[in-house]
């Protein structure tokens, strides 16, 4: 956009001119107007960026998609009611019970004919109830054996493996510790404050903190055997979230650093892993992905771009939800009442699509895959025809210019996941998987050495992956505590039977979620 002029005597005097000055300060006029109403929405209004009338559909609710489904499919809703006896849902089986008779005192079982009441039924109901976290100490007595007729040759029990050499921490405590604070997003100091109401004042942050890193670096070769099992799928995802790390080397501490995200997708198990690196860099996921052959689901960052010019044998798919995001966008930059009629049609024709997919949902790759090529296809072609005719009608740098230009640039991306029904239309599972680190994060802000970074990420690898497989993660974790110390290296199968989907969850307690 132009300069406007610095005093009326610059001013042109040819009225054509003039008239195209007046229209350049028009445009920049709007520009900023634009992205003052789009910067309002993102700070003061709801941060969901569903429309009402697409809220009602539900395309970007869960609880909203589950009512949907149940539409569709009346009688996998009356099995799952059946199941639930048309009731409330039963306590869970494995919860200890503690029963409390409540009886009629002696006066009350007097009858007024004279006899003396008797128990004739009773009346069940059950509550849930909580007790403070029960500490206990384990003492482990190595018993050491002799021989009395030649008093030599001395045997003691081994001393059993620990996570922690040296380590006063056992491995329900360190699940617990874990837990708390790359789940439940609690900080350690708050954990700290906790353990010394209970007695605990030994148990310190610092402490804390070094068990964290401790079991970050016991669970690698886990890690790394999760990392095998993913470059072996057909199909994955990434995302990436910034992380600020204080004692990066050669970095300064206001410096960002990425924890970066993959997850399997399709027919895979489930596999979630955390990878920290200092730069946001396209060589990281390179590096990390060096072998993989198949799709990938990634956000128009330039970094994919480029790693999937180096690395042919990976085909990028692109995410339509971003590609949503961007006319959602124009829409909130535009006047009160004066929404953008091609954004509100591009948004619309988006929730077609969305549509199609919350109906095939619980189809097979088969048949999701047909329904794409027969419904999908179309629609998609139309919207293309529709974007490339407004190109030239619209600034290219206005909200609506730019959201044309990131959705045409992604769309022989976008129509890879045509190509197979076991992908997705969005990245939005690799988001979601994101996100407890995002949560986590606003409490703890930052981490402290590059080493801590990826102990953080490993520990999360094994949380989400937990979740992703229906396991409870803290009962995971106190296996994997349990077993991995005493795995021979040079014994792969000792690491795959701790892999998720291949623990037996009736072995413990409470494993399953």
């Amino acid at each position: 956009m132009s300069k406007p002029a610095a005093n009326s005597e610059s001013l042109p005097d040819d009225p054509e001119a003039l008239k195209s000055m007046v229209q350049d300060l028009r445009g920049q006029l709007a520009w900023y107007q634009e992205q003052h109403r789009l910067a309002k929405a993102k700070r003061f209004a709801h941060s969901q960026d569903v429309p009402p009338e697409q809220q009602k559909l539900g395309l970007f609710d869960e609880a909203e998609q589950q009512v949907h489904r149940e539409k569709a499919s009346p009688v996998r809703a009356h099995k799952r009611k059946a199941k639930q006896g048309g009731g409330r849902e039963p306590l869970p089986d494995h919860l200890p019970r503690r029963e409390v008779v409540h009886e009629l005192d002696a006066h009350e079982r007097q009858c007024a004919c004279g006899c003396e009441r008797h128990v004739i039924g009773e009346e069940v109901t059950e509550q849930i109830d909580e007790t403070p976290a029960r500490m206990e100490v384990l003492v482990h007595r190595r018993l050491r054996y002799g021989c009395r007729g030649c008093e030599q040759g001395v045997r003691q029990a081994p001393r059993p493996p620990e996570p922690i050499p040296g380590s006063r921490a056992a491995p329900g405590l360190l699940a617990s510790v874990v837990t708390s604070k790359f789940l439940d997003a609690v900080p350690l100091y708050r954990q700290e404050r906790a353990y010394a109401r209970q007695g605990l004042a030994m148990l310190t942050r610092s402490v804390l903190s070094h068990w964290m890193v401790g079991v970050g670096g016991l669970v690698e070769p886990l890690i790394d055997r999760y990392h095998a099992c993913m470059l072996a799928a057909g199909a994955l995802r990434v995302d990436e979230t910034p992380l600020q790390v204080l004692k990066e080397p050669g970095r300064k501490a206001r410096q960002k650093s990425t924890m970066w995200v993959y997850a399997t997708a399709g027919r895979a198990p489930p596999i979630i892993l955390y990878c920290y690196q200092p730069t946001r860099g396209s060589e990281h996921p390179i590096a990390f992905l060096d072998g993989y052959a198949g799709y990938l689901q990634r956000d128009g960052f330039a970094g994919y771009r480029r790693l999937e010019r180096l690395c042919p044998q990976i085909h990028g798919v692109a995410c339509m939800a971003h590609i949503r995001r961007k006319f959602v966008d124009v829409l909130k930059g535009q006047p009160s009442g004066g929404g953008d009629s091609f954004a509100e049609e591009v948004v619309e024709r988006i929730g077609a699509l969305y549509e199609l997919e919350r109906t095939i949902a619980d189809c097979d790759d088969a048949e999701r895959y047909r329904q794409r090529q027969a419904v999908a296809a179309p629609k998609l072609a139309e919207l293309q025809q529709r974007l490339e005719a407004q190109v030239d009608r619209v600034p290219p740098k206005s909200l609506l210019g730019k959201a044309i230009a990131y959705a045409l640039s992604e769309w022989p991306y976008m129509l890879r996941y045509l190509e197979d029904g076991a992908l997705s239309i969005d990245n939005n599972a690799c988001e979601r998987a994101i996100k407890p680190f995002v949560i986590g994060r606003k409490n703890f802000l930052f981490a402290n050495t590059p080493r801590g970074a990826r102990s953080s990420a490993h520990l999360y690898s094994l949380i989400e992956t937990a979740r992703a497989n229906g396991l409870n993660p803290q009962a995971y974790l106190q296996r994997v505590f349990e077993v991995l110390p005493g795995i021979d290296p040079e014994n792969p199968q000792g690491l795959d039977d701790l892999l998720a989907w291949n623990v037996d969850p009736d072995r413990t307690l409470g494993i399953r979620l």
